[in-house]
């Protein structure tokens, strides 16, 4: 077929990231994301130990490879082209990555390192600090809303100023910008591998422990260009500095019981737990909306857990035939404890009678939005089952270089997901000029959020949109199979069948009401065929159909800010499911046994595929997602 093994290459390569990069036709975007045939990351369909990874990030389906540390990493393999075997759910290429199963013997080693990043390392960074154990990926207790806050916005807005902002003066005035000077990436790894006997048992255990703390420093240019008649015409401009501090605390606990030479059990654990401490200050300038100074700020705090553990079995039936299960479990956490942000303005090119500019005054809309001063709750829990069954039987010589095969299987996944945000603004109290031009560092202390004249309070911004469950009820079966045409010819025909079931929930006025109920089955036939032109020459022709269904958020009306892009994302529950016939040729040639030379073309044709839509704003962007009709990528 057309794919590329990929193994493992020690030292050189640092994550799966940093390995996948050498395959053709792979870009890394942002030294984490993967693009195939310059698709991007929602075409990729990403298998960890053959069984289907959740989404890394919450608002797009994308899979960070540089979660995978590269000394738990035994091999990966890059499909571009599609087959029975495959999940149906890509157009760019399906990755399977397998981590290590069993030491070859008993081994123990440590590694540590410090590195240097350059224009980030020793250089001078604004940040702010949290509670709790933020270096392993924790936050503290304070962090959270308490408790004793009204659970809905409208009993919580039907109280006085004073009584909100007592409320408010219980969350933590942490707002205040700290300088400090960026230090060395550090990463850290322990291993455990072990082989012994219990009786006639073969049993192996490995461990890997991985620790990263880094840190990055970015400095961005961001223009928003007038959308008019006139070409490059700038309505707004910023130069934004983004400090984030990122850790990485991973567990990988393999257990193998080999009971005899036709039956092995495997016992894989794999855990993540990921934080991400972002600073960002915006200077710059909005010429449309009355040709203001504008100064921003976002303090935001990321928690992940990800963590996956399968049961996974291997029968040899006789010489000839083999069938494998897995039943698997998977947990994706996401939490973004008390984002805070603030946004100050100021005319432009305006002097006090002091002869000095004019100061920073903090934007206090009337009622709570995105932009403006805020604080923002959100969590994320999601829960997958798996259960997947494998079967494979060989005829001829199975030691054949390409001995013919019929294969057959099934996957099944149930997908629950419950989300829910929060998010509180501050307003003023009558004329409060004299504490909105405050500092960030001093502004929200609690003599001036008193809900007073003159001072500040809180409201509740919350919708019931803000909050949904999906679940996702997801099955497939497979058969494929080899025919030889003469001594030069081999066709694999291929057949994959695939039920798919979205449904996504809101509850409006305390009333649950089904947004989406969308079930679909895909046929997604597939063939392989391979011309031998000479002991070294091959020619291979393939052609699949594949899908791209829409992700539960993309689904979900939920309206989520992003601060870097300026812009709020909005899903769509209208989305459908797209298809894409795929097509591919590849010529080889081995000068040696070590060496290849290859030429490939492919072409694709999309039905209905999703993208993202913009709608230009007053003070920024809102992006959708959509149905285009048709795309063709080649």
């Amino acid at each position: 077929s057309c794919n590329d093994p990929l193994a493992h290459r020690g030292a050189q390569d640092r994550d799966a990231a940093a390995a996948i990069r050498r395959v053709p036709g792979v870009s890394i975007v942002d030294n984490r994301f993967v693009l195939i045939r310059g698709l991007g990351t929602r075409y990729n369909s990403v298998l960890i130990n053959d069984v289907i990874t959740p989404s890394t990030e919450v608002e797009s389906r994308s899979f960070s490879f540089d979660i995978v540390p590269s000394n738990i990493l035994d091999r990966m393999i890059i499909y571009k082209s599609g087959s029975a075997e495959l999940p149906g759910d890509f157009a760019g290429g399906a990755i399977k990555i397998y981590t290590k199963r069993r030491p070859d013997q008993n081994f123990t080693d440590v590694g540590f390192t410090l590195g240097y990043r350059a224009n980030t390392t020793f250089q001078n960074v604004q940040t702010h600090t949290r509670s709790g154990l933020n270096v392993l990926g924790l936050w503290g207790a304070d962090q959270q809303i308490p408790s004793s806050f009204p659970a809905r916005s409208g009993d919580f807005n039907n109280l006085n100023a004073a009584q909100r902002a007592a409320y408010a003066r219980l969350l933590p005035n942490s707002w205040g910008l700290t300088s400090s000077t960026a230090a060395p990436d550090v990463r850290f790894a322990f291993n455990v591998g072990r082989r012994f006997d219990a009786g006639n048992v073969r049993i192996s255990n490995l461990t890997s422990i991985n620790y990263s703390l880094t840190n990055q420093l970015t400095n961005v240019d961001f223009n928003i260009y007038d959308n008019g008649a006139v070409a490059n015409t700038i309505s707004q401009q910023y130069k934004d500095t983004n400090f984030a501090r990122s850790s990485r605390l991973g567990l990988l606990h393999n257990w193998t019981f080999r009971f005899s030479p036709t039956f092995t059990l495997e016992w894989k654990t794999l855990v993540n737990q990921l934080s991400s401490t972002e600073t960002v200050v915006r200077n710059g300038r909005n010429i449309d909306d009355g040709n203001v100074d504008i100064r921003s700020y976002s303090e935001r705090f990321e928690n992940r857990t990800i963590a996956t553990t399968q049961l996974a079995g291997e029968h040899s039936l006789s010489e000839l035939s083999k069938f494998n299960w897995i039943a698997s479990y998977g947990y994706s956490g996401r939490w973004e404890p008390d984002w805070k942000r603030a946004r100050y303005i100021r005319p432009s090119g305006s002097m006090g009678s002091d002869g000095q500019p004019e100061p920073y005054r903090l934007v206090t809309p009337a009622a709570p939005n995105p932009i403006d001063v805020g604080r923002f709750y959100s969590k994320l829990n999601e829960d997958v089952y798996s259960v997947i069954g494998n079967y494979e039987h060989t005829f001829g010589n199975p030691t054949d270089r390409e001995p013919n095969r019929i294969r057959a299987g099934i996957y099944g996944e149930r997908r629950n997901r419950d989300y829910s945000a929060r998010f509180y603004g501050y307003n003023t109290i009558g004329n409060a000029s004299a504490v909105t031009v405050r500092d960030i560092n001093s502004i929200f202390a609690p003599e001036y959020v008193t809900g007073q004249p003159g001072g500040l309070s809180l409201l509740d911004g919350t919708t019931d949109l803000d909050s949904y469950r999906g679940y996702n009820t997801y099955g497939a079966a497979y058969a494929s199979g080899d025919v030889n045409i003469g001594p030069k010819a081999n066709l694999t025909l291929g057949f994959r069948g695939e039920y798919n079931l979205q449904d996504l929930r809101v509850t409006i006025g305390g009333v649950e009401r089904k947004l989406v109920d969308n079930p679909i089955f895909s046929p997604l036939p597939s063939l392989n065929f391979t011309y031998k032109l000479n002991d070294r020459q091959n020619l291979r022709l393939a052609y699949s159909a594949t899908v791209n269904r829409a992700e539960l958020r993309e689904l979900a009306p939920f309206s989520y800010f992003d601060f870097n892009l300026l812009a709020v994302v909005r899903g769509n529950p209208e989305l459908k499911t797209a298809t894409i016939h795929n097509a591919d040729a590849k010529w080889e040639f081995y000068p040696t046994p070590n060496e290849l030379i290859s030429v490939t073309g492919f072409y694709k044709r999309f039905q209905s595929p999703i993208e993202t839509f913009l709608l230009p704003t007053g003070n920024g962007f809102s992006y959708s997602f959509i149905n285009a009709e048709s795309a063709q990528n080649y």
